[in-house]
């Protein structure tokens, strides 16, 4: 009984038997006893090292009546929240590692869309003007490492930026192209407008 006791951390001790309510200690061996709750704790008993003068300083201040082992529990806590901060700081770099890679897939996948609607559009629907605009603007964009957004294709399109958000709506809608997609946009339009613009 004493070690099945020991195994789920309660005290074993010939003193603490009598936390078992409703028996008799002397019968605690029998597998015929019977109890209802156990009311004592196992507490383990730790060794430290502290500085001498420390020591000595506890010492002085025995007369206060201070749980030394509780001052201790208490800076134990103390040190594992410290410990269990800085497991969770690096967990949340894991976090910030998955979420940037999912970030470059979703960009990814925009770019590859924008492309198809960009070269879909430089195909059948776009004006020369309009490529050749969107042509030089890259090219100044490219020079200042810039990136392409929808209020930039925008600008092109509509030869400045006399438009407001209605026009916004209905330009994106013609082009065919998403708010994350402009930058794969441009580079497929362009590639058809490079491929053919010798020839006109």
């Amino acid at each position: 009984m004493r070690n099945f006791l020991r195994n789920l951390g309660l005290a074993t001790t010939a003193g603490d038997w009598a936390g078992v309510r409703g028996s008799n200690p002397s019968k605690l061996g029998s597998p015929t006893c019977s109890y209802t709750t156990l009311v004592y704790p196992l507490r383990m008993r730790v060794n430290i090292s502290v500085q001498a003068d420390l020591k000595a300083r506890m010492d002085d201040a025995r007369n206060e009546a201070t749980n030394w082992s509780q001052v201790a529990c208490r800076a134990f806590e103390v040190e594992l929240v410290a410990i269990a901060t800085k497991k969770v700081g690096k967990n949340m770099n894991d976090v910030i590692q998955r979420l940037r890679a999912s970030k470059l897939r979703d960009q990814e996948r925009a770019d590859v869309a924008g492309s198809s609607a960009g070269r879909d559009w430089a195909m059948h629907r776009a004006e020369y003007a309009v490529l050749k605009r969107l042509s030089e603007e890259n090219d100044n964009f490219e020079t200042n490492g810039l990136e392409w957004d929808c209020n930039a294709l925008v600008r092109v399109v509509m030869s400045g930026d006399d438009w407001d958000h209605g026009d916004r709506v209905k330009v994106l809608a013609e082009l065919g192209v998403g708010d994350d997609e402009a930058d794969g946009f441009v580079i497929g339009a362009l590639e058809i407008f490079n491929e053919v613009g010798d020839q006109l």
